[in-house]
């Protein structure tokens, strides 16, 4: 088994294991702060850059492993969706099922949104080294500025079949 660049062990494609790793990047967050959403654009993008065990047991296609990050505009919020996909596909079983890991925010909406706010930006995970690509992508959105300069109201993490 091999360690990623951090040299944490590679994440079991378990549905509980995620969840409880999504919670261990979320539990000392502190969501009043200030620097509140950049504190959880950086545990996102730390759980993304986990690698995967899928072993000889799984197929580790780069499809396997997708991110997003996607904004959704409401009369006095925005919702954003941090996610990966993770796809279980069993070596001679086939397809499984895909594990989403969501991160959802709640943030207030004021002047730093743009009107036109809605986006999707999607890209490929740590598995195909796409975490980088995908992470430069969204730093460069007018939507992520607008994220870093908002309150948060709620942050929800959890992990489920799709």
């Amino acid at each position: 088994m091999t360690t990623g660049a951090g040299g944490e062990q590679p994440l079991e494609l378990e549905e509980a294991a995620i969840e409880a790793d999504l919670r261990q990047y979320t539990a000392g967050l502190d969501l009043a702060g200030s620097d509140a959403p950049s504190a959880v654009w950086h545990a996102f993008i730390e759980h993304a850059g986990r690698p995967l065990a899928f072993g000889s047991t799984f197929d580790d296609h780069p499809d396997n492993d997708q991110l997003s990050f996607e904004t959704t505009l409401r009369a006095e919020m925005v919702i954003v969706s941090l996610r990966r996909d993770i796809g279980v596909v069993h070596v001679g079983e086939g397809y499984w099922g895909t594990i989403a890991a969501l991160w959802g925010l709640k943030v207030a909406r004021d002047e730093h949104w743009p009107t036109d706010g809605e986006r999707r930006i999607a890209g490929h995970g740590i598995t195909s080294d796409g975490l980088q690509a995908f992470r430069r992508e969204v730093e460069a959105s007018d939507v992520f500025a607008a994220l870093l300069e908002s309150r948060i109201i709620e942050l929800s993490a959890m992990a489920y079949y799709v």
